[in-house]
C-alpha cells in the first residue's frame, strides 16, 4: 500500500483498488476479509488518501449528491474500514478539515460544508457494523467446517444395521450438538456505535451555529441537507448482507432424533412385513421376475426341426 503515496494516476488507482479489496463480498454476503487484514491496511490507505484527497472528497460529495459512478459503493465500503482504526480515522478527519474550503458542491445539495461531513458520518455508521458482520462470517465458516468434519468422521456409522443402527441414529444428533458440530453458531450482539440521520442533522446545525449563523431558515436548510446527504450515502453503501445466526436448541435436536427414529422404525416394520409375506407365499418372489425358460426350449426344438439350422 506504499504505492498509494505515489503521485498521479498510479497512486489514485492503488488507493481505489485497496479500498475496493477491503469491501469485497460485503454487498453480497460473501466477504473473505478478516479484521486483522483490514487493520494492517487501514493506516497505509489513510496515508494514501492524504496524498490523493480527491478520492476521499469526490467520493463523499458524489454519494451525498446522488451522483454515483460504478464501483463507488465499494470505495465507500472500503473507506468504512478505515474509520475503525484510530490513527487512520484521525488522518481522514485531518484531510476533511484541511480541504473544507475546497469542497465541491454536490449536485443536489446547497451546502457542501454540511453534505460532505454528513456523508462521512454515514460511512462511519457502516463501519460500526463491520466488526459484528466479520465475526458473523467467521463464526458461520467455523460452524460449517465443524459440521463437515463431524459428518465425515461419523459417515461409516450410517451403515450400522438393526438395533445398534437405530441407537446410533438416535444418539448421533445429541453428540453432534455436544461437540458443537450441529451447525449452530452465534456472533452475539452488535455492540458498535450507532449513527443516524438525526445525528448528522444535529452536527450540521451545530456547525452552522458555530459559524455565527442564527437565521432559522438557514439552520433548517442545514438540517434538511444533512439528513438527505446521510440517506443518499447510506443508499450507496447498501445493506450489509450479514449471515443470520443459526441455533438448534436441545428441543430441536430431540425432535430431529425422534423423527429419525420413527422413520427408521417405520422402515424396519415395512421390511419385516415384506419378509413375512414372502415366507408365506414364495411364489410372490418368483412372480416378480418373468420366466423365459419355456421360450428357450421352444426355440431349441425348432432349431432341431429345421434342416440346415445352425
Amino acid at each position: 500500500m506504499l504505492a498509494g503515496a505515489e503521485t498521479g494516476p498510479a497512486g489514485v488507482a492503488s488507493v481505489r483498488s485497496g479500498l475496493t479489496a477491503l469491501a469485497d463480498g460485503l454487498d453480497d454476503g460473501d466477504s473473505t476479509v478478516n479484521g486483522a487484514t483490514a487493520a494492517r491496511m487501514a493506516l497505509p490507505l489513510a496515508l494514501g488518501l492524504s496524498a490523493h484527497t480527491d478520492v476521499l472528497i469526490d467520493s463523499l460529495a458524489a454519494a451525498a449528491g446522488g451522483r454515483v459512478a460504478s464501483g463507488a459503493g465499494n470505495v465507500l465500503r472500503g473507506l468504512s474500514f478505515l474509520t475503525l482504526d484510530r490513527a487512520a480515522e484521525e488522518r481522514l478527519q485531518q484531510v476533511l478539515a484541511a480541504s473544507a474550503n475546497e469542497w465541491p458542491t454536490p449536485s443536489t445539495a446547497a451546502l457542501p460544508a454540511v453534505a460532505i461531513p454528513s456523508a462521512y458520518l454515514a460511512v462511519r455508521e457502516y463501519g460500526q457494523r463491520l466488526p459484528h458482520a466479520l465475526l458473523a462470517f467467521q463464526e458461520k465458516e467455523l460452524a460449517d467446517d465443524r459440521t463437515w468434519l463431524w459428518n465425515s468422521a461419523t459417515a461409516p456409522l450410517q451403515f450400522a444395521k438393526g438395533t445398534w443402527g437405530r441407537v446410533i441414529g438416535f444418539v448421533e444428533p445429541f453428540l453432534a450438538k455436544l461437540a458443537g458440530a450441529d451447525g449452530s453458531w452465534d456472533a452475539g450482539e452488535d455492540e458498535g456505535l450507532v449513527f443516524e440521520r438525526d445525528d448528522a442533522a444535529a452536527a450540521a446545525v451545530a456547525r452552522v451555529r458555530s459559524a455565527g449563523q442564527v437565521n432559522r431558515t438557514v439552520i433548517d436548510l442545514a438540517a434538511r441537507e444533512a439528513r438527505a446527504a446521510f440517506d443518499r450515502t447510506a443508499q450507496v453503501l447498501g445493506s450489509m448482507k450479514t449471515p443470520a445466526a443459526v441455533e438448534h436448541s436441545w428441543a430441536d435436536t430431540a425432535w430431529d432424533a425422534a423423527s429419525s427414529e420413527l422413520l427408521e422404525m417405520g422402515k424396519h416394520r415395512a421390511e419385516g412385513h415384506l419378509e413375512r409375506m414372502l415366507a408365506k407365499d414364495p411364489t410372490r418372489e418368483r412372480a416378480s421376475a418373468p420366466d423365459f425358460s419355456g421360450g428357450a426350449a421352444a426355440a431349441a426344438h425348432l432349431e432341431g426341426a429345421v434342416p440346415g439350422a445352425s
